[in-house]
Parts: structure tokens; C-alpha cells; sequence
């Protein structure tokens, strides 16, 4: 038989089961975030940092799944203090700039007093890195504000006085030391203790001044006691520089060594770096050539985690994406997909639209013209052509009236039919159109009006369709037939422009002029303007001529 649920001793079993998985879990995690914390803290590898990337950036996804704000912010600082030592500054402001995002959204409580002092750290020690030492003050200074505990206070104003000190403004730096060292004299703070004599009395050995060598071997003595390898680290350098600045050489050579000799246990290219530099800065040249490949080897190195890191950081990201909003991206292409779909249709359906409009509107409009070009040769050969001939009949019908007053008046109507037909006639738009609107022009001048022209030459033809080239040929022929019929003008004045593929031209004459109405001859003018989407304007007075300006 299967144990029951229901009986007590199973379900005893079965609780004391599920704790113990859960407390070797919760072990196992433990153990993970301490394991992982330490190569942040002190990697002695070249690729933990980019370990401790993947892992935090892991564990700040998944609570960001959970919607756990303070696991996303202890995981941030822990990626921002990574991008700091990768050298990636601006990153590493981004994260933390992300992390005060976070906090300014929560309610406030004393808990968050320590989260806003930790950012606001990390924002000072990265515009330090980048030079800019006004902004980086001012983050200090808002840490400190956030400061609660006094161990906390001290590193601040440590940091404050090493600002100060890169600036050389070491009465700044000396004021900040004294005060951290005040605050620092407490037996369970030895290593913050050292670090601020050390800071307090280097300048002052560097200068000579007495008794302050006490202090630094002071210093380093703590640090021995407590295996602080990168504080001994300062402490033996520092000393190399003071024994060099007082012209022991053999002393500072030999805390250069015990300086050299711990970088080698820490394992660190950078430590190895400035300990090569030291000896060289101390006078043993012939290590030049391997600080030189430490040097090498140590760009290389940085450069290839910051690809490596900009790479993973990618990688990362792209799988975080895929894993928490697979379903969300899907929705969202489809959605867009049948947003596409839907513009595409919209537009068919009105470019369709727009094309069924303007074809008919393009047919109405040659409709229109036929119409208007039929009725106005109708008319011109009913009026001007049909009254002569019946009148030269008339003549005809008597004998005695017949004399050379007859022909005259078969050679207008003569005239008059060629007029007609010139005005009808096809109309050559291709290689020869210049010289064909030459001609039109020149056919309108005569001893009884002067017609002149302008830029005419330097109109490119070739770039201007056929549609608009006819528009001017017959828009200036009925401006030049109305000229001639009724206004009685003796100079004629057009001038051409273009601009790209459009043309412009202004006709005007000095002729009677008159009141403007739109009948017959200028109807037909706007009409065509109108249907090539031109403009045209005219302007009239009697007895002040006429002119007009269209632009196609």
C-alpha cells in the first residue's frame, strides 16, 4: 500500500523532507553568492569578473521575474562595481544611476538610507576615474549624507581626501585624512585605521617630516596582522618612495622587491604593472623590457574583456529577452505584422481611390478641353470665317460690285483660316520645341508690336514633359491672339524662369488694358493651368495693360 498524506508520521516525513531540501538549497545558494561576491571583491583570475557578470546579471533577471526590488538593486551594485574594474565607466554609471531610479520609486524607509549611500559612492569613485572632480564631490558628499555607521563615514572621507590629493590640493586631502583618522582610532577598525595613517603621513614622510615614518611602519604592521596583501601592497610602496625621496636607495629597493613580491602572490596584472614601474622609477632598468610586456599584456587583456564583456553583455540580454517575454514578442510581431498588413491595405485602397479620382478628373479635364478647343474653333469659323465668306458671296452675287476690295477680303479670310488652323495645329514637343516657340513669338512680331523675350535660351526643355510644354506653347498663343485682336499693344514683354522641373513665366504688354472677367480665351488659359495642378494670376486695369504670371 501507498503511505497516506493523511497519516501524522507521513506527514512529519514528509515536512522534515521538503525543510531539508529547501535549507541545502538555500545552502547552495549561499554558498554560490559568497563563492561568486569574492571574485568581484578580489578576483585573482583574469576571467572572474566576467563569471561574476554572468552569474549576478542571472540573479538580478530572475528577481526582476520575481519583482524582487532588493535583490535587483544588490545584484546591480554588484554589476556596477563589476563594469567599474572592467573599465567600462559609463556603463557602470548606468547601472548605477538605474539602481537611485529604483529607490526614488520605493516609499521611504531607514532600510533604503544604506542602498542611496552605496550608489551614490559608486557614482563618486567612477567620475573620479573620469576626471571629473566637481561631480564627483558632490556624490560623495551626498553618500556621506546617507551615512549611518561610522566605519562607513570613514571610507568616505578617505575617498574624499584621495579626490582631493589627485588634485594636488593637499591642505583639502590633509583635512579629510585628519578627520577619517579621528574617527578611526577604535581597536575593531584596524584596517580602516591603517588605511588612514598610511593616507594621513605620506605626503609628511615624502616631505621629511619627523617622526612620520613611525606611522607608516605603523601601518603596514596592522596590515601584516591581518594579511591585507593589497594594503601591505600601498604600505611597501609607499615606503619605497619615501626611502627614494630621502636618498636610501638601498632601502627603497628593497621595500620595492617585498612590493614586487606581493604582487606576485596577488596574482593581479595591474598590481605586477605598478610594481614593475616602481623598480624602474627606483632605477633597476633592466626590468624595463618586462614591465614593458606587463604593460602590453595588461592593455590586451582589458581590451579583450571589455569585448568580451560588451559581447556576453549582448548574449545575456538577448537570452533574458527570449526567456521572459518569448510569448510577449510573438504577440507584439504579430500584432505589428497585421498593423503592416493593414496600412498596406489602407493604402492600396486609397492610392486606388486617389488614381480612380485623378484619372477621372484627368478625363473630365481632357473632356473639357476637347470641348472647349471645339466650341472655340466653332465659334472662330462661324464668326470670323463664315460672316466673311458669306459677305464675299454676297459681293459675288453682284456683277457690278465685284473689284479688288473682293480679294482683299478673300485674302483676310485666308488669314484668318491660317490663324485658326496655326492654333490647332500638332505642335512639336521633342529636340526642336525651342525653335517651335520661337516661332509661335516671333509670328506675333511686327512693325505694330515689339515682342521681346527673356531667359528664353536658358530654359532646359529636355527636363519639362510634353503636358506642360504644350500648356505654354498654347497659353502664350491665346495670350498673344487676345493681344493682337483687342488690346492694341505695341511692346510685349516675357520672361522665363525654371526651377528644377517647373517653369514660371510672366507675360505682360501695353496694351488698353481692361476690367478682368474670365471669359472664353483666359478660361481656356486657367483651365489648362488648373489641370497640370499650376497656378496663374492675372492683373488687369483699363487703359494699364495687361499681365499675368503662371508657374507649371
Amino acid at each position: 500500500m501507498k503511505p497516506r498524506l493523511t497519516n501524522p508520521v507521513v506527514v512529519v516525513v514528509f515536512v522534515l523532507l521538503v525543510i531539508h531540501s529547501w535549507a541545502n538549497a538555500q545552502t547552495e545558494s549561499n554558498d554560490s553568492l559568497r563563492y561568486y561576491y569574492d571574485k568581484v571583491i578580489q578576483p585573482n583570475h583574469s576571467d572572474d569578473l566576467l563569471k561574476a557578470y554572468v552569474f549576478f546579471e542571472n540573479q538580478r533577471a530572475e528577481a526582476q521575474i520575481r519583482q524582487d526590488t532588493a535583490a535587483m538593486i544588490y545584484n546591480l551594485q554588484l554589476i556596477s562595481i563589476i563594469e567599474i574594474d572592467l573599465g567600462l565607466l559609463y556603463e557602470s554609471e548606468e547601472t548605477a544611476v538605474a539602481i537611485i531610479n529604483l529607490l526614488d520609486a520605493q516609499p521611504a524607509h531607514p532600510n533604503l538610507q544604506e542602498e542611496y549611500r552605496r550608489a551614490y559612492n559608486q557614482l563618486g569613485r567612477i567620475y573620479r576615474q573620469l576626471k571629473h572632480s566637481d561631480q564627483s564631490i558632490h556624490y560623495y558628499q551626498k553618500s556621506l549624507s546617507y551615512t549611518q555607521q561610522r566605519i562607513d563615514s570613514i571610507i568616505l572621507l578617505n575617498n574624499m581626501g584621495n579626490l582631493y590629493r589627485d588634485q594636488n590640493k593637499e591642505d583639502l586631502a590633509q583635512a579629510y585624512y585628519t578627520e577619517a583618522y579621528a574617527k578611526s582610532l577604535n581597536p575593531l577598525e584596524t584596517l580602516q585605521y591603517a588605511r588612514i595613517l598610511h593616507n594621513r603621513f605620506y605626503n609628511k614622510a615624502m616631505e621629511g617630516t619627523p617622526g612620520t615614518i613611525d606611522s607608516l611602519l605603523k601601518a603596514k604592521k596592522l596590515r601584516e596582522q591581518f594579511n591585507d596583501q593589497r594594503g601591505l601592497y600601498s604600505s611597501f610602496r609607499g615606503l619605497a618612495m619615501v626611502a627614494h625621496a630621502g636618498g636610501n636607495k638601498e632601502q627603497a629597493l628593497n621595500y620595492a622587491e617585498n612590493a614586487f613580491q606581493l604582487a606576485l602572490q596577488i596574482n593581479s596584472l595591474t598590481f605586477l604593472k605598478d610594481a614593475y614601474a616602481l623598480k624602474i622609477e627606483l632605477g633597476v632598468n633592466p626590468d624595463f623590457q618586462n614591465y614593458k610586456a606587463i604593460t602590453d599584456s595588461l592593455d590586451n587583456l582589458r581590451l579583450k574583456e571589455q569585448n568580451a564583456y560588451a559581447s556576453l553583455k549582448y548574449n545575456v540580454a538577448k537570452e533574458r529577452e527570449q526567456t521572459l517575454a518569448f510569448k510577449l514578442q510573438q504577440e507584439r510581431e504579430r500584432t505589428q505584422k497585421q498593423r503592416y498588413q493593414a496600412i498596406i491595405i489602407i493604402v492600396l485602397i486609397i492610392g486606388l481611390f486617389l488614381f480612380y479620382i485623378l484619372r477621372l478628373r484627368y478625363k473630365k479635364a481632357k473632356e473639357l478641353e476637347i470641348y472647349n478647343t471645339e466650341t472655340r474653333i466653332s465659334k472662330k469659323v462661324h464668326d470670323e470665317v463664315a460672316n466673311d465668306v458669306y459677305r464675299v458671296m454676297t459681293k459675288l452675287q453682284e456683277p457690278k460690285s465685284f473689284s479688288s476690295d473682293v480679294l482683299d477680303d478673300l485674302e483676310e479670310i485666308y488669314t484668318k483660316t491660317r490663324d485658326i488652323s496655326r492654333e490647332n495645329s500638332f505642335i512639336d514637343l521633342d529636340e526642336n520645341f525651342a525653335e517651335t516657340l520661337n516661332e509661335l513669338l516671333l509670328a506675333y512680331n511686327n512693325q505694330n508690336c515689339n515682342v521681346i523675350t527673356r531667359n528664353s535660351q536658358t530654359i532646359r526643355w529636355e527636363v519639362i514633359n510634353n503636358n506642360k510644354k504644350r500648356a505654354v506653347y498654347r497659353i502664350l498663343q491665346e495670350l498673344l491672339t487676345n493681344m493682337k485682336k483687342h488690346s492694341g499693344a505695341t511692346l510685349v514683354i516675357i520672361n522665363f524662369k525654371q526651377n528644377e522641373k517647373k517653369i514660371t513665366v510672366e507675360y505682360r504688354d501695353n496694351g488698353a488694358g481692361s476690367t478682368l472677367h474670365k471669359k472664353n480665351g483666359l478660361q481656356n488659359v486657367e483651365n489648362r493651368i488648373f489641370v497640370l495642378n499650376g497656378t496663374i494670376t492675372f492683373e488687369t486695369e483699363p487703359g494699364k495693360g495687361f499681365k499675368t504670371r503662371f508657374t507649371l
